[in-house]
């Protein structure tokens, strides 16, 4: 393990003299590579299909942070691929980058979600009040991740940031929190119209925003419990990698 931020290429470079650890030092650096190219491929689909979308939808909000939160994705892992390169970013810069793009995507999920909560119930200026509190919680995190959380070069997993204990639990219960704060009034309003029309749109809407629900809660329980407890050793932070997309 090295406390350091050079890119992975000097840290495989830097054991030359002992064959055993270079070899090593190869294939940890590799296997964070191949992640990063996998992350990159879904964060780039997922920003081709947000501009595909963005094409027909109305509101352009909407639109913004789709292709905000896509292209977030695709910053962060294109600079966790450089750390494996020549030249590239090193450990200090990816955490940075980490940290900016965990931001920016929670707080793009989280402005949607208000935005469907305002529209349902026909846009109480009031509700727009929670834009304040949502960006005070995630540049809070944001400074946890930047402030408080280590970084090393480890043999088998490369480019590694070591979260403060608390910072798992913490992240789960706010973002956990808002996004049930943010789905209950969408799905409140979806609800009572689909009982009282009966109509397929709502039925599908209380059925996704539904699904939505379960589904976010349950990442980013998922996140919390595999950094939490290392169930994946060095490679457990990436599942902040698969709550993103």
């Amino acid at each position: 393990m090295l406390l350091h931020s050079s890119p992975g290429v000097d840290y495989v470079a830097a054991a030359a003299d002992d064959l055993n650890e270079t070899r090593a030092r190869y294939i940890g650096q590799s296997l964070q590579l191949f992640l990063s190219v996998l992350a990159l491929w879904l964060f780039a689909y997922n920003l081709y299909r947000a501009i595909s979308l963005a094409m027909w939808m109305r509101h352009f909000p909407v639109r913004l942070l789709c292709i905000v939160q896509a292209a977030a994705g695709v910053a962060l892992s294109i600079t966790s691929i450089s750390t494996d390169l020549p030249g590239g970013a090193d450990c200090h810069a990816a955490k940075w980058a980490g940290g900016v793009g965990l931001t920016l995507s929670t707080l793009c999920t989280e402005i949607m979600l208000l935005l469907k909560a305002y529209i349902v119930h026909d846009r109480p200026r009031w509700l727009l009040v929670l834009l304040v509190p949502l960006t005070i919680i995630q540049f809070g995190i944001l400074w946890v991740i930047v402030g408080h959380a280590g970084f090393m070069l480890t043999t088998a997993h490369g480019c590694t940031v070591a979260f403060p204990a608390y910072y798992p639990w913490m992240r789960f219960a706010l973002n956990g929190t808002v996004n049930a704060t943010l789905s209950i009034p969408f799905l409140m309003v979806a609800v009572n119209y689909y009982r009282r029309y009966g109509s397929d749109m709502w039925a599908c809407l209380s059925r996704d925003g539904i699904l939505y629900m379960v589904c976010a809660i349950a990442s980013n329980l998922a996140a919390a419990l595999f950094s939490s407890f290392a169930w994946l050793g060095g490679m457990s932070e990436w599942m902040y990698f698969l709550d993103c997309t």
